[in-house]
């Protein structure tokens, strides 16, 4: 994540490493990269101030083309491909009917998969992502592949509880309050420089009031963006930020949100006020579904 002043999220990204001076970030959408940029450029300035070294960046937005492949059996359509399998969080270089591509090991949907992009392609001279896209299509026949839109794509997300910047993530929530802190991967009070790690830091020994949180309905309805949680006592305690009906753990209606700490553990109950009609629902940790049985973990 990239983290303001204050620890709040400027955006999501992911970085990944080509050699040991040139890396390659994703940021979370096209929208983002306007801000993302301008705080590049940031960095750089201290960067160079500080090392005396140039560092170079370039914006391939607007000439590359990016797709992604989602699904346990997306090793077949790699196969067909004729690309190598990157494995879990790797990239790799190699070409699809002629075209020169960058395979990575990620995707937001919870799922194994891939994602590819295509450069040299964009919106003037779309040729060589249409050949890659076919070329997709037609290796992924053998498995059945499907077309996916934005709203099967959010679903599944919010089934294994990842973050959308905008609603779960934004520069007004620190990953303390997130939970989404990828502690696993960097020890906060270790690092030498990040932007915002005197809040982090604040937040963490100080403890935060809001708590980021799964919730599954009880009774039927389905949560949306904004949609108020109250305690039983039918008092306002949070906020929910998304919500859908999951086809995977039986058509319930759960979501996401923001919650007064005090009632953010899981199995506490709680109300959904949806429209006229409070619905009852409980606290649950994410993601949502059986990870032996679902997402990039199951085990079959």
């Amino acid at each position: 994540y990239y983290l303001n002043e204050k620890a709040g999220y400027r955006d999501d990204t992911i970085i990944g490493k080509k050699s040991e001076t040139d890396y390659f970030n994703v940021c979370n959408a096209g929208d983002q990269t306007v801000k993302v940029l301008a705080w590049i450029g940031q960095f750089v300035k201290i960067f160079e101030e500080m090392t005396g070294e140039p560092l170079e960046f370039k914006d391939w937005t607007l000439e590359t083309t990016m797709f992604a492949v989602q699904g346990p059996k997306y090793k077949t359509v790699l196969d067909n491909l004729g690309v190598p399998d990157t494995g879990r969080w790797q990239m790799a270089e190699a070409e699809v009917e002629g075209c020169r591509c960058l395979f990575t090991g990620t995707g937001y949907t919870g799922e194994n998969g891939f994602e590819v992009v295509i450069f040299d392609s964009d919106l003037a001279n779309p040729e060589k992502g249409i050949k890659v896209w076919n070329a997709i299509l037609e290796a992924g026949k053998e498995v059945d592949i499907a077309l996916c839109g934005l709203g099967a794509r959010d679903a599944l997300r919010i089934e294994a509880g990842l973050p959308l910047y905008g609603e779960d993530i934004h520069e007004g929530v620190n990953p303390v309050e997130t939970g989404y802190d990828f502690k696993m991967f960097c020890k906060h009070d270790k690092e030498p420089f990040y932007f915002g790690k005197e809040a982090l830091l604040k937040a963490k020994n100080e403890g935060v009031k809001i708590k980021h949180v799964g919730i599954k309905l009880l009774d039927k309805g389905i949560p949306r963006a904004d949609y108020e949680i109250l305690n039983m006592a039918g008092e306002k305690v949070g906020y929910m930020v998304n919500g859908v009906r999951s086809p995977v753990i039986g058509n319930i209606g759960i979501g996401m949100g923001y919650i007064d700490i005090k009632y953010s553990e899981p199995e506490t109950e709680v109300l959904v006020q949806i429209r006229k009609k409070q619905v009852k629902a409980k606290i649950v940790n994410l993601p949502f579904y059986d990870t032996t049985k679902w997402g990039w973990k199951r085990e079959q």
